[in-house]
């Protein structure tokens, strides 16, 4: 049963990866138009983390406090937390070293997904747009399961 829902988990994510490369980027382009990336400074303090697996923790957290937020439509704290999952993603992304060699693309294509969503969600939040910032949040929660089951045991849990 659970090995079920895990399948299930990881393919609806995979369509997730698969899919938001082609959205992601025209969207993105239609909403950077605002946003200078190159030279967008960290509106919040950086936040860091001793650990991939700290990182992990505070992640999936966030997700909780997120959901929160879209669930009474007052995104405007989901702002910072955006930034401060960009900055975990950056501490998870340094575990990537014990990835076997076979999934290291995969896990640099998902943790590429992983950190748009973060920026769609800091986005859409930035902009006080509630229903952007809950579909930010479901490709964001989409691609957690596919990057879990990429780490070995141990690095992220």
């Amino acid at each position: 049963m659970k090995c079920t829902r895990v399948i299930a988990a990881v393919a609806s994510s995979l369509v997730l990866v698969f899919a938001a490369p082609v959205h992601a980027g025209d969207e993105h382009k239609e909403h950077g138009a605002g946003h200078d990336h190159a030279t967008e400074k960290s509106h919040f303090e950086k936040k860091s983390f001793a650990s991939p697996k700290e990182a992990w923790a505070f992640i999936t957290q966030q997700v909780g406090e997120v959901e929160k937020h879209v669930a009474t439509k007052d995104v405007a704290p989901v702002h910072e937390i955006g930034e401060q999952l960009d900055d975990a993603l950056h501490t998870v992304e340094s575990g990537a070293g014990a990835v076997p060699a076979e999934a290291k693309d995969k896990v640099a294509a998902v943790l590429k997904q992983l950190e748009t969503a973060a920026d769609e969600l800091h986005h859409a939040a930035e902009d006080k747009n509630a229903d952007s910032t809950g579909l930010a949040l479901a490709k964001f929660k989409g691609l957690l399961p596919v990057v879990e089951s990429l780490f070995p045991a141990g690095v992220l849990k």
